[in-house]
Formats: C-alpha cells, structure tokens, sequence
C-alpha cells in the first residue's frame, strides 16, 4: 500500500530538515548566506517591521525610516495593536500620523504576511519595504511570494542589522543555534504548506 499524502509530506519535511542540518553542520557559511536572502532596501509607500524579533528590526526601520525610504511604518504584532513599538518610535521623532495600524493580530509569518496584505488592499499601496531579522528574509519572501502574488504590488525584504550574532559565526552560540538552525525546519515546512 502506497503511502498516504501526509505521511509523504512527513518523510519529505523530515529528509529536508536533515540534509538541511547536515549543510549547516558541514558549510555553515554558505548554508547561512542562502538563508539570508535579504535585498538592499527600496524606496516604498509603506515600511513594515515584522513584529516577534528583537528591537533590531525596530532600529533598522527607524534607521530607514529617516532616511526616507517610506513616509509610514506599520508594525505587525500579535495583539493586533502595536502601541508599545509605537510609543517608541513616536520618542524616537516619528509623527503618530505616520504610523500604520494593523487590522488583525500576526502570531506568525503567514499571518504577519496576510496584515499587511489587509492594509495593502485597504489602502491601495502600490508597494512595501519589509524589516526583518536576517535569518528570517527567505521564509517572508516565500510567504510574500505565495500570500500576495495576485496583488499588483512591489516588495522587498530587507534585513535588519543584528545586534547580537554574526552571520559569519552564529553556529559558536547558543542564540545561534535557537535561532539561525531551526529557521531551515520552518522554511522547509512553509515551502510544503503555505499556498495562496
């Protein structure tokens, strides 16, 4: 009997997440710089930061923000209602009629991904500059790619600058390791299971 469509998607996710692991053990660096697949920022009409990380995605955006890049910033939270993000970009100059609110809260990428598709079709927005962490860029890419295809939009992904691990050595922490290792899991199990 052959086996059923979930026990196939089973061995299929676990074969990936220990090839995955395998790379990562035996070329780190390469297998690192394919997961940070981030793009050099754009210029946008709405500058999102994806809520979850650590305040590195917050200062990045900040960063961008002032330099122009795009005249609002929305954060995506899992209360729905970023106010604390807020709050601090507002001490940090950044006017609260600049600030875009989410309509739904975000516990995950997909849901992070589908917020901003609310606020986009709402709102008309032509395209959206996207902060996250840097391990994070490929799985929101992928998620983009899947959840908003069919919207006439542009958008990138961008990293953040890390705080508190390197690229070149994440594998030498544990951080690393809570991080960086177990992204290739997630992004296996996104590629099977996130469809438009």
């Amino acid at each position: 009997m052959a086996p059923s469509r979930h026990a196939r998607r089973t061995i299929a996710l676990t074969l990936f997440a220990l090839i995955a692991l395998l790379a990562v053990m035996i070329v780190p660096g390469a297998a690192t710089r394919w997961l940070y697949t981030g793009e050099p920022p754009q210029s946008a009409e709405l500058l999102v930061v994806l809520g979850g990380g650590s305040a590195e995605r917050a200062r990045t955006a900040l960063e961008l923000y002032r330099a122009g890049y795009a005249p609002r910033i929305m954060v995506t939270d899992g209360s729905g209602h970023p106010d604390i993000a807020f709050e601090a970009l507002e001490q940090a100059g950044v006017p609260r009629r600049a600030l875009v609110s989410p309509l739904r809260p975000a516990t995950s990428t997909v849901e992070d991904v589908l917020a901003i598709r609310q606020i986009v079709v709402r709102h008309g927005i032509r395209s959206v500059l996207v902060v996250t962490s840097p391990y994070h860029c490929r799985r929101v890419a992928l998620s983009l790619r899947r959840l908003m295809g069919d919207i006439d939009m542009e958008w990138t992904v961008t990293p953040s600058t890390s705080l508190y691990m390197d690229e070149n050595s994440w594998w030498l922490s544990r951080q690393g390791w809570i991080t960086v290792a177990k992204e290739f899991p997630k992004l296996a199990w996104y590629w099977l299971t996130v469809r438009g």
